[in-house]
C-alpha cells in the first residue's frame, strides 16, 4: 500500500478537483491511499470524506508577499502530515503547492492543467519533481527542459457512465431546450477567459457558415458561483 498526499488550492469543485477525485477513486484500487488538504471546509471536503479519505483543512501561505511566520507554519504543517501519515509521494498541482512540496523530502507528482508558463516556477519544477503529468501536448511544452520520460501527457479521464445519457434522455433534454435533430455542440467550462468559453462565440460564427443549422450551448459557473 502507498500512501499519497494530495494538496489543494481549492475548496469547490473545478473540473481539476472531479478529475483529482477520479484519480482518487481509480488508484485506490491499485494499493494508493490518499489523504487531502483543502485551504477550507467546502465540496472538495466533503467529497474526499464521503470516499473515505483523510482530510485536513490547511490554507497554503502565499510565498510571495506573505508573512515569514505563515510560511512556516505552512510548511510545518505539511511536513508533519508527511510524517503521521505514513506518505510517500506529494502530489501537487498548483505553483504553491507545489514549491511547498519541494520542501518536503518525499517525491513529487505534479499534475500540469494549463499551458501558461510560470517562468521560474516551471524551471525549479522541471528539476525537483518526479513526474510531471500533463494533460495534453500543449501543456507538456511548457516544460520543454525536462526530459520527456518525466512529463508524460496524460488527458483528464471522462467516466463514460456519467457522459452516455440513454437515447430516451438525449432526447428529452432537446426537447426541452427547443432543439430538434440539428447539430448541437456544446462546452461546460468556468465562464473565465482562460477556459476559452468565449473563443466559442467565434467558432460557431465560423461553423454557421457552412453549417447554419447548428446550435451552440455554453455553460459553466461564473466566478461569483451563480451558474
Amino acid at each position: 500500500m502507498i500512501r499519497a498526499l494530495y494538496i489543494s488550492e481549492r475548496a469547490s469543485l473545478g473540473g481539476g478537483q472531479h478529475s483529482m477525485l477520479a484519480v482518487i477513486r481509480a488508484l485506490h484500487m491499485r494499493g494508493v491511499e490518499y489523504a487531502v488538504i483543502v485551504p477550507s471546509p467546502g465540496d472538495l471536503e466533503r467529497e474526499c470524506r464521503a470516499l473515505g479519505v483523510p482530510v485536513f483543512v490547511k490554507a497554503c501561505a502565499p510565498l510571495r508577499g506573505g508573512r515569514w511566520r505563515d510560511i512556516r507554519d505552512t510548511r510545518r504543517v505539511i511536513s508533519s502530515l508527511v510524517a503521521r501519515q505514513g506518505i510517500a509521494v506529494i502530489h501537487a498541482e498548483s505553483p504553491r503547492s507545489g514549491l511547498y512540496a519541494m520542501t518536503v523530502r518525499r517525491p513529487l507528482v505534479f499534475h500540469a492543467r494549463v499551458g501558461t508558463r510560470a517562468w521560474f516556477f516551471d524551471r525549479l519544477l522541471e528539476r525537483g519533481a518526479n513526474r510531471i503529468v500533463c494533460v495534453s501536448n500543449d501543456v507538456a511544452r511548457r516544460f520543454s527542459l525536462a526530459p520527456e520520460g518525466r512529463r508524460p501527457v496524460i488527458p483528464n479521464g471522462v467516466d463514460l457512465a456519467l457522459f452516455c445519457p440513454s437515447a430516451e434522455k438525449r432526447a428529452g433534454a432537446r426537447r426541452g431546450w427547443g432543439i430538434g435533430d440539428q447539430p448541437l455542440i456544446g462546452m461546460a467550462a468556468e465562464v473565465i477567459p482562460a477556459k476559452g468559453i468565449f473563443d466559442l462565440v467565434g467558432v460557431a460564427a465560423t461553423v454557421q457558415r457552412t453549417c447554419p443549422e447548428a446550435r451552440f450551448m455554453p455553460g459553466g459557473l461564473l466566478q461569483s458561483g451563480d451558474k
